[in-house]
């Protein structure tokens, strides 16, 4: 996701009520000590798994690095639902 504008909380909290979320939770809790443990943990996973970028999706002990078409990515999860 791009955005071509300033990153503040005002551009943030148009962003949300863009998505119909309610701006004024997401930017109180964006500090609280539970989200910054949370992103540490993600990027504490991601480190180990060597991801770097996005997008990346793990499918059970598959990584797909980069954009995947819709339809190929259909494809992936039906053959892996189906081996599960």
């Amino acid at each position: 996701m791009t955005m071509r504008t300033d990153v503040t909380e005002e551009s943030l909290a148009r962003l949300a009520e863009g998505f119909d979320l309610d701006a004024e939770t997401i930017l109180a809790g964006m500090d609280a000590e539970e989200v910054t443990d949370i992103l540490a943990a993600n990027q504490a996973l991601a480190q180990r798994l060597a991801i770097s970028g996005t997008p990346t999706f793990v499918l059970e002990d598959q990584m797909l690095r980069g954009y995947v078409p819709l339809e190929q990515m259909r494809m992936i999860v039906e053959d892996v639902r189906a081996e599960g």
